[in-house]
Formats: C-alpha cells, sequence, structure tokens
C-alpha cells in the first residue's frame, strides 16, 4: 500500500507510518499536516 502513494511526502517511512495507520485503523498522533493528504488520521490537531 504504501508503494501506491503519490510523492506528497517524499521520505519512505512516513508513508510507511501512514499506510500502517490506514491499515490498522489507527490514528497518527502528529502535527504534520502532510499525513492528512496521504489519507491517515491526524489525531494531534
Amino acid at each position: 500500500m504504501a508503494g501506491a502513494f503519490s510523492l506528497v511526502r517524499k521520505d519512505p517511512f512516513d508513508r510507511v507510518l501512514a499506510a500502517q495507520a490506514i491499515v490498522e485503523g489507527f490514528g497518527l498522533v502528529t502535527d504534520d499536516r502532510a499525513m492528512e493528504a496521504l489519507g491517515a488520521e491526524r489525531v494531534w490537531v
């Protein structure tokens, strides 16, 4: 799944984190708004 993301984030680790959160149904505790662009739920607003 992480390989299917557009290059909104060039850091592959960020794409893996977002993919794992989406697959597991978790939100990410981050203030990085780019994670939302990948489709992950951002918990820390």
